[in-house]
């Protein structure tokens, strides 16, 4: 005999929840907002977000930074791998708690895509960031797993932000 706790969904006459419905609305307004951010055009490229390559930092409610990070892939994937928790290195999972992300931060530099130099420049941006966070954290802190490759720091052209609150109001 199947369980019959609260939980359950072992009665014939009930159906299991949508993987829609699931999350709290919280948690599908943050996707909601999320997916308009990453649907906006980055006027340098003129491509959505989503598909762009670049530098993106992860910050708590109070502002505070939890993560720094870059893709060569795209946003959509990467962003997304992080908040539904699909890291595949475990250090990652203990760093970051996609119910903590409040804001993110976007640097998008779609235009060093094929770059054969890509990734030093990648490195230099995320470094950039992940300095000038550090700096402007109460704590001077920040909590990812492995500090960027130090390199000459570069002027941060270029910031998209994603508030998922209003400051101040978390």
């Amino acid at each position: 005999m199947g369980s019959r706790g609260i939980a359950s969904y072992n009665e014939s006459d009930k159906r299991p929840p949508t993987k829609k419905s699931m999350p709290t609305r919280f948690v599908q307004g943050f996707r909601e907002l999320l997916t308009e951010a990453l649907d906006t055009v980055d006027p340098a490229s003129s491509k959505k977000l989503n598909k762009c390559i670049g530098v993106y930092a992860f910050y708590d409610y109070d502002g505070e930074p939890i993560y720094v990070g870059q893709t060569r892939e795209d946003f959509g994937t990467r962003i997304g791998r992080h908040l539904r928790g699909q890291r595949s290195d475990t250090l990652a999972y203990r760093i970051l708690d996609p119910f903590e992300v409040a804001d993110v931060e976007l640097y998008p530099i779609e235009d060093l895509r094929t770059d054969p130099d890509r990734k030093s420049k990648l490195d230099a941006i995320e470094y950039s960031v992940y300095v000038n966070a550090i700096k402007n954290s109460k704590y001077q802190a920040i909590l990812n797993e492995k500090i960027p490759p130090r390199l000459n720091a570069r002027r941060l052209a270029r910031v998209i932000p994603f508030r998922s609150h209003t400051p101040g109001h978390a």
